[in-house]
């Protein structure tokens, strides 16, 4: 979210924060350019990746609440409210939009550890098809395989370091480090895939 570029998507959200009369609040205005662009971006997706980026911009805007309302950063309450209100008014722009704010439907204790190992599996997912699109018709390795490989590979040292000490006896109840059967750091091999070079194809 902090690599969006604001100026392309930010109409909506000018919009609306003139309407209410908080258009010199910076601090909401970079808020809420981020939903709209995140709220934008998803659109253009179906299925699983739509569900887990919508997963991914709800808990993103409440790790937000969380900094700038819960960690007096300077955003009272009630102005808070009009961040909300924002996605609201976006839903009633685009009503054919699948993503809907849960503000109270994700309880997961470290949002933070789950945040970034969902991060990885979305960014996983999409070099993937990108490499599995190529690979069987190339002699070499095409880049997008070799930019899976370091990619996972890197994330896979990272994750390792972090997480040697996971607790197995509470597997199906740790969201923080299982979120679906792909995307699990109690099986590194399914969530960090390898690439055979002689069978063309992820392992």
């Amino acid at each position: 979210m902090k690599d969006i570029n604001h100026e392309r998507c930010c109409v909506e959200t000018e919009n609306y924060l003139n309407s209410i009369g908080q258009r010199k609040n910076e601090a909401l205005k970079n808020i809420g350019c981020s939903v709209e662009c995140g709220y934008d971006y998803l659109g253009a997706f179906s299925g699983k990746p739509l569900s887990d980026l919508c997963k991914y911009l709800n808990l993103w805007l409440d790790e937000q609440k969380r900094i700038h309302v819960k960690g007096n950063s300077g955003i009272a309450e009630e102005e808070w409210n009009d961040i909300e209100n924002l996605w609201k008014y976006l839903l009633e722009k685009d009503p054919s939009s699948k993503c809907r704010r849960e503000t109270n439907g994700y309880n997961i204790s470290n949002k933070e550890n789950y945040m970034k190992l969902l991060s990885y599996c979305l960014n996983r997912d999409y070099i993937k098809s990108l490499c599995e699109s190529t690979i069987s018709f190339s002699i070499n390795i095409p880049h997008a395989c070799s930019a899976f490989y370091n990619f996972v590979e890197g994330n896979y040292e990272s994750f390792y370091k972090e997480n040697q000490c996971i607790d197995y006896s509470i597997k199906d109840t740790d969201y923080s480090h299982n979120i679906s059967d792909e995307c699990t750091l109690y099986n590194m091999a399914i969530t960090f895939p390898i690439i055979s070079v002689q069978e063309k194809k992820i392992l």
